[in-house]
């Protein structure tokens, strides 16, 4: 393996089509670049909100739920949950209870699956000044019907990385919706 002449962006992409791997120093500055652009965490907020929900059965009673809104402050996030809250409920009381900014730095694209499964991952990386190891924590959000789909969502959702990760953990979570960032805010 030589080294690469050409960004390490680059660098990385012709070796992953070829299948090989690209140099170490050419690893070091890729697992940066992937970390500042893909794992820097987005700004989602949990929204705990108490409203009346209708059963299957057809039963009315008073739930609290909570709800992943992707937003650009506290006040926005409620804003958008009040929103959202006034379409979903409608004519009925609904109270917003707690909002906190989550560690959910990413949500897997999803259209079918019936829970939300929250994934803790470990990124490996190496910091040269030190020559040691660094581990650094990501958690990502996958809509899935169980938790062997969650897992191999999130496997082909990471499957771009070419630095080493390992699935710390993975269990339901209690969000019931997530709300992306959208235009039509």
């Amino acid at each position: 393996m030589g080294t690469c002449e050409e960004s390490a962006l680059n660098c990385a992409w012709n070796h992953h089509r070829a299948g090989s791997n690209p140099a170490p120093a050419t690893m070091t500055i890729l697992s940066e670049i992937l970390i500042l652009l893909y794992m820097t965490p987005g700004i989602w907020f949990e929204v705990k909100a108490k409203y009346m929900k209708v059963s299957e059965s057809g039963k009315e009673r008073m739930v609290t739920e909570v709800f992943l809104f992707d937003a650009v402050s506290f006040t926005d996030a409620e804003t958008l949950a009040i929103k959202r809250f006034q379409e979903i409920v409608k004519g009925g009381e609904f109270a917003i209870n707690n909002i906190n900014k989550s560690r959910i730095s990413e949500v897997v694209a999803s259209d079918d699956g019936e829970f939300y499964f929250e994934a803790k991952i470990n990124l490996v990386t190496v910091d040269e000044e030190a020559g040691k190891e660094k581990k650094i924590n990501s958690y990502y959000l996958v809509l899935a019907d169980n938790i062997d789909e969650a897992k191999k969502k999130l496997d082909e959702e990471l499957n771009y990385l070419v630095i080493p990760y390992t699935v710390v953990q993975l269990k339901q979570s209690s969000i019931c919706d997530v709300f992306p960032y959208s235009e039509n805010n």
